[in-house]
């Protein structure tokens, strides 16, 4: 299911910057409305698939010493 989420994910964002970019490039008003539309569609695809990975990610583990600590990694 990730799998399908992830491709979803980048057709998604592809499709927003192809048609985001023909819809600004248009030389008429009246033809950017399929590209906008299809931007918008790319737009909500992507941030909605790029959300629900995000949600299923699996949190990092927190090292710790023998103390219980979390050791400091900048010294």
């Amino acid at each position: 299911m990730s799998k399908s989420v992830a491709t979803l994910c980048v057709i998604g964002w592809s499709a927003f910057w192809c048609f985001g970019f023909l819809a600004l490039s248009a030389p008429a008003p009246q033809a950017a409305t399929l590209p906008m539309l299809l931007a918008f569609a790319g737009f909500i695809a992507g941030s909605w698939s790029y959300l629900t990975l995000a949600r299923r990610q699996s949190p990092m583990p927190r090292l710790q010493d023998d103390s219980g600590e979390a050791p400091d990694v900048l010294s």
